[in-house]
């Protein structure tokens, strides 16, 4: 299905979808899903290669996230082992059901979700970049957060990933900080920690059920592994850069860009 020219693509794609999942603890579905869809592209008005591009992207996370926990895990102190105990069930729940759900959903149409989704992420980014750092009567951060809030962030976590293709990173860091008053790299950590077991379960339904869409799981296999190594590579250098650059110029570049990539998704640009 795949020309040498789009698995060289996909080489390419990997490399800065590891970089930014292990350097913002994301996943690199971010990145690797819009960059799929405008560089690879489509074969049918349907898009039903979004849902392959999904199956790829979620296996990749796994190798994206494995190393970028191990390294989290090792540079963070606190309370995040006893935090994933709360997320991981939920999460894992969550994104069998978000898989289920998207195979009900026809690839053009997730395309446009992936790209809502995609602005709204870059936005919020954006707000939080350039809002105050320590906003006057901020509450405290939680050190160990109840464990209903947990288990409901991993469950709606869960539920993205698994309808978005995304690791769902991207979603349970801000809604850790926001709704549970986690500090940022301890979010990042146990984010990266759930996606390592996450990612595996959602990957091997979608592609398992790929052939509901005319799609082949071997496909979706060889495109991850065009993107694994050099996601693997990123992933440990973006990890590390974590915990020694400041990462508001980073939200703001990765944000902006991402904006002009989801407005081309959806047709604006």
């Amino acid at each position: 299905m795949f020309e040498a020219s789009d698995l060289a693509i996909a080489a390419f794609i990997g490399v800065g979808a590891g970089l930014v999942g292990g350097l913002a603890g994301v996943g690199g579905s971010i990145i690797m899903l819009p960059a799929l869809a405008l560089f690879v592209g489509f074969s049918t008005a349907e898009k039903t290669e979004q849902h392959l591009y999904a199956a790829a992207a979620m296996a990749v996370n796994f190798v994206v996230a494995l190393p970028a926990a191990r390294t989290h895990l090792k540079k963070v102190d606190g309370p995040v082992l006893s935090m994933v105990r709360w997320l991981l069930p939920a999460a894992l729940v969550g994104i069998v059901v978000g898989v289920l759900v998207s195979n009900q959903v026809q690839g053009d149409r997730l395309k446009l979700l992936l790209a809502a989704f995609i602005a709204a992420y870059s936005i919020f980014n954006l707000f939080r970049a350039f809002r105050p750092k320590n906003p006057p009567n901020a509450p405290a951060p939680a050190q160990r957060p109840p464990a209903p809030a947990l288990a409901a962030t991993g469950g709606f976590t869960g539920l993205a990933a698994g309808v978005l293709g995304i690791g769902g990173g991207i979603v349970l860091v801000p809604v850790l900080q926001l709704a549970c008053r986690v500090p940022i790299k301890p979010a990042i950590a146990a984010s990266s920690a759930v996606m390592a077991v996450t990612a595996i379960l959602g990957a091997s339904l979608k592609l398992g059920t790929l052939g509901e869409h005319g799609l082949d799981w071997r496909d979706g296999l060889l495109l991850a592994g065009a993107m694994a190594p050099g996601a693997i590579a990123g992933s440990m250098i973006g990890s590390a850069l974590t915990h020694a650059l400041p990462t508001r110029v980073f939200r703001i570049v990765l944000s902006v860009i991402l904006l002009a990539a989801a407005a081309r998704m959806a047709g604006i640009l």
